[in-house]
């Protein structure tokens, strides 16, 4: 079964009643939550038993069963830990993850999409993957205890901002799948041909339009090939959640794209690709 989320920061940063009732309205299948803005990582793990209440009661009035806790960096005492460098605190480190997987747990969500970190210059390569992938077995091992998955996003940002790097890091971390968003690759002209060897690998998908070095644009200007993506997932007779995720800047808003315009266009047609 294929299910359609929405990403909760998708229409600007509102009030978390004010964005579950939104995207029940716009008749996404579940959503998934950036803890970044609606429910921070100080108070989860400050009270994950009352902050999961909080989120599961939304969940359940507005029938928008939880997806991805879109989470990132895990925070200890505050400060963002680079998975490179958790190695080094790993007792508070390893803590304070349990604690956001009990939350996710209780709240109701399938899987966490963590961070592999950015590239460190003063690492070598080797030490690069050697430290971030210590971490992120640890986390695939924690999140497996609480029953969900665990995924990071290959982005062009990160230590897997190339095929080979992410696929080296699934040799390295066996459990680990990505939360695959294709714009990260189509941003740096990766041929798709060459991304689509991570599909096997993704429990989780992003949908938006991107082109060689714009990172989101209008889904009528878009290069990233859909018909190939959605033909090589029914072969697989891949299932999950595909989540939308377009939100707009000051240069999208003064081209006079819309936000909602975008999701609603892009969902359409992945539904009429899987159908076909």
């Amino acid at each position: 079964m294929i299910r359609y989320s929405c990403h909760s920061e998708n229409f600007g940063i509102l009030s978390a009643e004010h964005t579950f009732s939104l995207i029940h309205d716009l008749q996404f299948d579940c959503i998934d939550i950036a803890s970044r803005s609606l429910i921070p990582q100080n108070q989860i793990q400050a009270d994950p038993a009352a902050t999961s209440a909080y989120l599961k009661d939304l969940s359940q009035r507005y029938e928008r069963p939880l997806s991805e806790l879109f989470l990132s960096e895990v925070e200890v005492n505050g400060e963002k830990i680079r998975p490179a460098c958790a190695s080094s605190i790993s007792e508070s480190f390893c803590h304070a993850f349990r604690s956001i997987c009990q939350f996710a747990q209780n709240a109701g969500f399938l899987s966490i999409m963590g961070s592999a970190g950015p590239y460190d210059p003063a690492l070598s390569y080797h030490d690069n993957f050697s430290k971030t992938s210590w971490t992120l077995n640890q986390q695939v091992k924690i999140a497996s205890e609480y029953g969900l998955g665990f995924h990071v996003e290959p982005s062009r940002h990160s230590l897997l901002n190339t095929i080979p790097n992410a696929l080296y890091m699934l040799e390295l971390v066996p459990g680990l799948r990505y939360t695959l968003d294709f714009l990260h690759y189509q941003f740096s002209h990766t041929p798709l041909e060459e991304s689509m060897k991570l599909l096997p690998y993704a429990g989780h998908l992003h949908a938006r339009q991107a082109q060689t070095g714009i990172g989101k644009c209008d889904i009528s200007k878009g290069e990233i090939n859909y018909v190939s993506i959605v033909n090589a997932l029914k072969k697989m007779h891949w299932h999950g959640d595909i989540m939308l995720e377009f939100w707009c800047d000051d240069r999208l808003s003064k081209e006079g794209i819309q936000a909602v315009e975008q999701n609603i266009v892009m969902r359409y047609y992945l539904k009429q690709l899987f159908r076909s």
